[in-house]
């Protein structure tokens, strides 16, 4: 097989050479960290043109956000020869397919290789002329004929015909012209992106393909992305929201003049990164003066991390001088960093307000939207999010309207009650199973009944990569932990299998150095180079951030004790508005989905525990007993936590508990 460099060397290029917006789409919010006060007026600008999109006439265009699975390039190339990717594509070493033993050559069999193999069958009947990109939606596999005993709550009548691509299951209803035409056809599709070659690179020409633009096919069905225009909508739609945006107007551009935007270009790319772990928490800047002093300790934890792994003094110290001069710089900043905090939270907002209104009036009629409570309850739900773009001469420019709260964070996970009954059960009493920091060492259940558990959390495994998290404040570390993260590297033998813990010390309840915890979790017989620190343990921003999360499993091995109260660690079950959030219990009933869209939470039950014939129920309660015991009692207690007398790591308790 002849390589796609080999065949066209100038479309590679091009490929390789692709313009940013192509990879990556921005959130309307983050204008102002790409762009300053401008990308502040932008914003503004972009959600008034998207209001009046379907008041009067706009230069913008609103494309519904399809579900899909997987993203699909084809067109042909500059010799007019057909071809199919996925977005590998657009990778280092793209793989591009222009025959069927391209893709098993590439891809292997099954799964992807035979989705691709039925795009690079059916879409030449499309007759593209450049080169798109698309989302997947069904092929004769997918669709399935069903009918729910309920749709909200309200008994069903009809049968529909149905395609899950991702977690949104489509359907339409059986024997109605929409249905019988998406029955008949081999394949779906909904186009966004179609590029140009501008200058010797590949751009975004437009985000809105129009069904119009392509050949009428009986094998391949194309759903319209265009957001209707209804009717009558200025006065129900466009009033309400200007009137709004007017006052936040003001609002914002004073915020903006307060901000020293130029400082903060060295600092857009974690500032992004800080805002996203707070949305896979649950949260999204609720207090914008907590997550300013989260942002700095955030930063700092990354430095540290960094000086751990230097291994000369002179290079630690030269890393540690230039974290010494970031967090001044930061806390100089504070005040600018609070204010672009409240400018993304405010436009995030008018944001989500308009998104609202954009489901209420661009519904489908023919194409329902669901999530599946279970196989007789469905729930209707809105799309996943609006595209707004505008056709320049220099290519397309395109903002994501996607509610990230909600949607970039949760991605519709399935199977969830909605009902008020079941949502008060299913947050009380979810499918959990227990381990962690500040564990219960009281029997709780035997690693026999530990094992069949993880044995059924791993069988539910199938995307490329796994990541686990054992997160915990570890004060101390000891063999009762070791024995769990054994357990896990078990019954994971694929995954990646880390401790998440934190440098954060105090005189009361932590008081170990991250290094003092290091060397407790290697006198337990763990590697230490699976022991990584994290500014927050039970998010591990520095260890997600390492991985393709679209590909990626996540794993969080939580203490029942973290899950307990009225503030646990991790909320599940759902927000205001009905939508799952990002973190979701393991059910071994439903299948898991990636990284980028849901994290699971595990709660391991936990083994049989004492220390000196004492029943241990709390990290507490060990530092109290060293604290009270006699000198051979304390040895007793070091080779009872680690399974021999480590000189060490007692010299480390000494020097803190007594």
């Amino acid at each position: 097989m002849k390589t796609f460099k080999q065949h066209h060397k100038v479309i590679l290029e091009f490929f390789d050479a692709i313009d940013g917006a192509v990879k990556h789409i921005d959130h309307l919010e983050e204008n102002i960290l790409n762009k300053g006060k401008q990308g502040v007026i932008e914003a503004i600008n972009q959600i008034e043109s998207s209001i009046s999109y379907f008041v009067d006439e706009s230069d913008y265009k609103i494309s519904t956000k399809f579900d899909g699975a997987p993203a699909i390039v084809a067109g042909v190339d500059t010799n007019n020869k057909f071809f199919v990717a996925s977005k590998s594509a657009f990778a280092k070493n793209p793989k591009i397919n222009y025959s069927e033993e391209d893709i098993i050559e590439n891809h292997g069999t099954g799964g992807l290789a035979d989705k691709l193999i039925l795009a690079l069958r059916y879409l030449p009947s499309l007759n593209l002329k450049g080169i798109y990109q698309m989302d997947y939606m069904f092929d004769p596999q997918m669709k399935v004929y069903e009918a729910p005993e309920t749709i909200d709550g309200v008994k069903n009548e009809n049968k529909f015909l149905t395609f899950t691509p991702n977690t949104i299951k489509y359907a339409v209803t059986e024997n109605s012209p929409y249905g019988d035409q998406i029955a008949r056809s081999k394949i779906g599709v909904a186009v966004h992106i179609e590029y140009m070659v501008q200058n010797g690179i590949l751009k975004v020409k437009k985000y809105t393909s129009s069904t119009d633009e392509f050949s009428p096919s009986n094998t391949v069905f194309v759903f319209n992305v265009l957001a209707n225009k209804p009717k009558n909508s200025k006065s129900s739609f466009g009033k309400l929201l200007l009137k709004d945006v007017k006052v936040k107007k003001k609002q914002l551009l004073k915020l903006a003049d307060k901000v020293d935007f130029s400082s903060l270009d060295d600092y857009t790319s974690t500032l992004k990164s800080y805002i996203n772990s707070e949305i896979r928490s649950g949260r999204f800047l609720e207090d914008t003066s907590i997550s300013t002093e989260e942002y700095v300790n955030y930063i700092g934890g990354r430095f540290t991390k960094e000086i751990e792994k230097l291994k000369s003094e002179k290079g630690k110290a030269k890393k540690q001088e230039k974290m010494k001069s970031t967090l001044k710089s930061l806390k100089a900043l504070k005040p600018s960093i609070k204010n672009a905090f409240e400018i993304t939270k405010i436009i995030a907002n008018l944001k989500n307000n308009l998104i609202k209104i954009f489901n209420e009036i661009t519904q489908n009629d023919l194409l329902g939207t669901y999530l599946e409570e279970s196989p007789n309850n469905w729930q209707t739900t809105a799309p996943e999010g609006f595209a707004l773009s505008k056709v320049t001469a220099d290519g397309a420019e395109i903002t994501k309207m996607v509610d990230r709260e909600e949607f970039s964070r949760a991605n519709f996970g399935t199977g969830k009650p909605t009902s008020p009954e079941n949502q008060e059960s299913y947050i009380s009493n979810p499918p959990i199973f227990n381990t962690g920091e500040g564990m219960r060492l009281q029997k709780r259940a035997s690693f026999g009944e530990m094992y069949k558990m993880l044995k059924e959390f791993e069988e539910a495994e199938d995307l490329t990569k796994t990541v686990v998290i054992y997160p915990g404040r570890f004060h101390p570390f000891h063999k009762g932990h070791a024995s769990v993260y054994d357990k896990l590297k078990q019954q994971f033998p694929t995954a990646d299998v880390f401790i998440s813990t934190s440098g954060k010390t105090n005189d009361t309840n932590s008081p170990f150095e991250f290094d003092e915890k290091q060397r407790m979790i290697q006198s337990a017989g763990i590697d230490p180079k699976f022991v990584e620190m994290t500014a927050n343990p039970y998010l591990a921003n520095e260890i997600t951030e390492r991985y393709d999360l679209d590909k990626t499993k996540v794993i969080f091995a939580v203490s029942e004790k973290d899950m307990e109260g009225d503030k646990p660690r991790f909320k599940f079950g759902l927000k205001k508005n009905g939508e799952p959030s990002y973190f979701q219990p393991y059910d071994k009933s439903k299948k898991m989905t990636s990284g980028d869209k849901h994290g699971y939470i595990a709660t391991l039950p936990t083994m049989d525990f004492n220390i000196l014939g004492k029943d241990i129920r709390s990290a507490s309660q060990i530092r109290e007993l060293y604290k009270k015991s006699d000198e051979q009692g304390r040895r007793d207690l070091i080779i009872d936590l680690y399974g021999s007398l480590d000189e060490e790591v007692k010299r480390i308790f000494d020097n803190k508990l007594i």
